[in-house]
């Protein structure tokens, strides 16, 4: 029997692990030494061509940080409050009470939920957590030292493949950033509600000095200490669930599976 390197035990510990942040202790920083390893891992995800389409906007100024998180706390009250019909908002909570069994405490989390999202509460960990870091991407060129660009408007049509392949890129990227983060100790979590209408994200590039609309926010996310430990998240499918062979919706069987 061959054995499990123990790297990949880590590797796997690593990933299991990674939970969403969104509460930090507050005005406690982040050294400077971790932002550079945090930044480095996202440095280090594939993209094709080396084309590296990223960069980085590490913000730490309150003014700007109260900003994004006024415009996020806008768009989660249109979301929650006006656009998402009921019915559809207490379906994304569906993990929440997954396993419940007692009525009472099923309608009480949904609606503790959707009162904190439809007054937009909860997005208050963008202002507490200590840094935010802007995930920016070229959407002009593909290649290294841009060898391609697009003909006419000089940009990827929206709904290309072209253009969908460079937010891959970035989510590559921002995942590197993500475990690196918790392997440091440190919380993380990504949004994206203040940049989701054309207006925000164009405001907070203007702010941040981005030469919108080549270069367009990603995503955003926060870095801080957790303000508590880290809780088993919601149940993932597993690997038979998600898994097929050779066609679409064939089960493959695994012969075998890891008992690390």
């Amino acid at each position: 029997m061959e054995e499990v390197p123990e790297i990949a035990k880590w590797t796997w510990k690593i990933i299991k692990e990674r939970r969403a942040i969104r509460d930090f202790i507050k005005d406690k920083p982040v050294p400077d030494d971790y932002l550079y390893r945090i930044i480095e891992a996202a440095c280090q995800a594939p993209s094709p061509e080396n084309y590296q389409p990223w960069r980085f906007i590490i913000i730490k100024d309150k003014e700007m940080l109260r900003f994004i998180r006024d415009k996020a706390i806008g768009a989660c009250i249109r979301m929650f409050g006006v656009k998402v019909p009921r019915t559809e908002a207490i379906k994304r909570f569906w993990y929440m009470v997954e396993g419940e069994e007692d009525v009472f405490s099923k309608f009480y989390r949904i609606e503790t939920s959707l009162h904190v999202m439809a007054n937009g509460w909860r997005m208050c960990y963008y202002y507490d957590a200590p840094v935010m870091i802007a995930v920016v991407v070229d959407t002009t060129n593909l290649g290294e030292h841009g060898w391609y660009r697009m003909p006419t408007t000089g940009e990827w049509p929206i709904g290309s493949k072209q253009l969908d392949l460079t937010f891959v890129q970035a989510g590559l990227a921002v995942q590197n950033m993500w475990l690196m983060a918790h392997a440091l100790g440190l919380g993380m979590c990504v949004h994206n509600f203040e940049t989701e209408e054309a207006q925000d994200e164009t405001e907070i590039a203007e702010r941040l000095g981005i030469p919108y609309p080549r270069w367009r926010i990603a995503v955003l996310a926060s870095i801080g200490w957790p303000a508590r430990p880290r809780i088993l998240g919601p149940k993932r499918y597993t690997p038979e669930q998600v898994t097929f062979s050779e066609r679409f919706g064939n089960p493959y069987k695994f012969e075998k599976k890891p008992t690390w």
